[in-house]
């Protein structure tokens, strides 16, 4: 930790942000203009997506889920996809 009570760059979280985001719209998700870092995806069966830092909770047709997280896996490292089951 920092004299300043910080790890690491100070706007590390608002970079890592603007780059996930563009990422995600990338892949052909529409922002849901009420709520920050939601989003939809007409293109994969209108799956939803909630991201919260670094964790992504996906929802919907479970047909698309995994041609979703492969396209996505293209841009982004992504670990240990999981069924949550309930949110």
């Amino acid at each position: 930790m920092g004299k300043d009570g910080h790890y690491g760059h100070l706007e590390a979280g608002a970079h890592w942000e603007r780059m996930l985001e563009q990422e995600i719209l990338d892949v052909g998700a529409v922002r849901i203009p009420e709520y920050s870092s939601k989003y939809t995806f007409p293109s994969y069966g209108y799956l939803a997506l909630v991201v919260y830092v670094d964790d992504f909770l996906l929802s919907g047709d479970g047909n698309f889920h995994d041609i979703f997280w492969s396209e996505l896996s293209k841009r982004i490292i992504i670990e240990d996809i999981d069924n949550l089951g309930r949110f």
